[in-house]
């Protein structure tokens, strides 16, 4: 709401307006830049999140209103005093020291309001935080922002990305496009330079779909990596918690302070004894695309709509661009003669909605209001078009033992094994294709484009990363996907992509103002 936003940024005007002798642009700095200007003294973490907060007044409050944000944490000033005092003191724990962070708005966190999105959920102050919020915290981060999203992360015929609390959020590199979804704010505020990372969830694409239409990088993990305790939830089978950021780098660093094994999502139980030994960051080098080898995909780049040409054309080349760096491309093919059904899980989040609803709802604080999922009905606080899945939840009882939803189950399975069958039979560090074949629509058109969802059937990590942008305005994803708990190797090589060809750039609707620059 506007109100939430405009309460935290009173008295957040800098003293100095004009870059005088900048040296630092906040629009393009990475984390270890910014920790960098704070060691030498000249930014402080205080003085960090007042200067995302003139840009939130300028392009969020004013100017092309991108409706990113639902609200900002009343205590930020606060907690980066005493972030900054704590580094002059002891020093700083680790990258995430300080930094602000965008966080999608159906992730508890203690004294910020975790609405999904719905005016029926606004006041929902979770009693605690979720693991991968406290996880955050431990690392010294601020939760800066809670973001606007698909309300309750699920999609909305004519309203992509839209929430009855936030709106419609808009695509600052073309205002007359949407975001994608349902991770929508947290790609449009990042894009703009609210914050400097953020945490998205996915069930089906909603942390890569945003990143690649927001000109940003996003990692899928591998399911159970990162934990969704304390996450609204859609389909317990499906869901997953995801990191975005404008670098590679910084989706690295970050990333660091998400995993864990939490004994409330026993599915990160995965991942016990499979991290890396150090962090995510030391990994990254610029040469790995040399002598890497990645199986392409092809029968993703199949398309007869011609509207998708220019897109498609655009990932083409930064493959190629992967060959000239020294990758070998090896073409692949999943081997099946209907992969786009393949790739539709249609019977999973209608079974499994309801009872996980209900689990959240009944975890929620009385002052909430709302212990139920039909407490949640009654407020008729949601987008119009969804109650007819609010009611068919509330009606109908779930059946785990339909064929449907077996068979859905099973394509997960055999989805899993042919993909790393690919990268194993043709000795691949990744696979390699398109996001997406379709630009985003523009605002309130219903979604056509296909997800690519070969990392969400299968529960195997992938990562986007800036390919380029369309004559008009759309930016365009290239994505890779590797094996289980590897995310190590897909960062790697997307930051080999990302420094050999520097694809991002601000967007044209949010240019730089004068206190994005730091002096030194």
């Amino acid at each position: 709401m506007r109100h939430l936003i405009q309460t935290s940024v009173v008295g957040a005007t800098l003293a100095l307006l004009t870059p005088l002798q900048a040296q630092l642009d906040l629009t393009t700095a990475d984390i270890s830049e910014i920790q960098d200007a704070v060691a030498d003294g000249s930014l402080t973490y205080e003085d960090l999140c007042e200067r995302f907060l003139e840009r939130i007044v300028a392009y969020e409050l004013n100017g092309p209103s991108i409706h990113s944000v639902i609200s900002i944490n009343p205590h930020w000033r606060q907690e980066a005093k005493a972030l900054d005092e704590e580094r002059q003191t002891s020093g700083p724990r680790g990258p995430l020291h300080g930094i602000p962070i965008a966080v999608k708005d159906n992730v508890d966190t203690v004294g910020i309001p975790n609405s999904g999105g719905a005016i029926g959920l606004e006041r929902n102050y979770a009693p605690n935080d979720a693991f991968v919020i406290e996880q955050l915290k431990k690392g010294g981060a601020i939760i800066f922002l809670k973001t606007n999203l698909s309300e309750f992360a699920s999609g909305s015929r004519g309203l992509p990305g839209a929430s009855t609390l936030g709106g419609q959020p808009r695509n600052p590199y073309n205002l007359r496009r949407h975001s994608d979804g349902s991770s929508s704010g947290t790609g449009s505020a990042l894009a703009a330079v609210f914050a400097v990372s953020g945490l998205g969830t996915e069930t089906g694409s909603s942390v890569r779909g945003p990143s690649s239409a927001n000109n940003l990088v996003g990692l899928a993990p591998t399911e159970g990596l990162i934990s969704r305790d304390g996450v609204i939830p859609l389909s317990p089978t499906l869901d997953r918690v995801g990191v975005m950021a404008r670098h590679v780098y910084d989706v690295a660093a970050t990333l660091n302070y998400t995993t864990g094994v939490d004994d409330k999502d026993q599915v990160t139980a995965r991942s016990e004894g499979k991290l890396p030994p150090q962090p995510y960051e030391s990994y990254l080098d610029e040469s790995s695309l040399d002598g890497a080898r990645l199986g392409v995909v092809n029968e993703l780049f199949e398309e007869d709509d011609p509207t998708c040409a220019e897109a498609i054309a655009i990932v083409k080349k930064a493959i190629a661009d992967c060959e000239s760096i020294g990758a070998t491309l090896v073409p692949v093919s999943t081997g099946y003669d209907d992969l786009m059904e393949q790739l539709s899980l249609s019977n999973i989040t209608p079974t499994e909605i309801g009872p996980a609803l209900e689990d959240y709802f009944a975890s929620l604080d009385a002052s909430s209001g709302i212990q139920s999922l039909e407490d949640f009905y009654d407020t008729g606080g949601f987008i119009i078009g969804k109650w007819e899945r609010y009611e068919e939840a509330l009606t109908s009882e779930p059946d785990f033992d339909a064929p449907g939803y077996k068979e859905h189950l099973a394509r997960r399975s055999e989805m899993r094994a042919r993909l790393l069958g690919l990268l194993n039979d043709n000795d691949l560090d990744a696979l390699v294709y398109i996001h997406n074949n379709y630009p985003s629509e523009y605002v309130n058109q219903p979604s056509t484009y296909t997800k690519v969802r070969l990392s969400s059937v299968s529960g195997l990590p992938a990562i986007v990363v800036p390919a380029g942008i369309t004559s008009h305005g759309q930016p365009v994803a290239v994505e890779f996907l590797g094996r289980a708990f590897d995310e190590a190797t897909l960062l790697s090589l997307a930051y080999s992509y990302e420094q050999a060809t520097g694809h991002r750039i601000l967007p044209p609707n949010t240019p730089t103002l004068p206190t994005d620059y730091v002096s030194k």
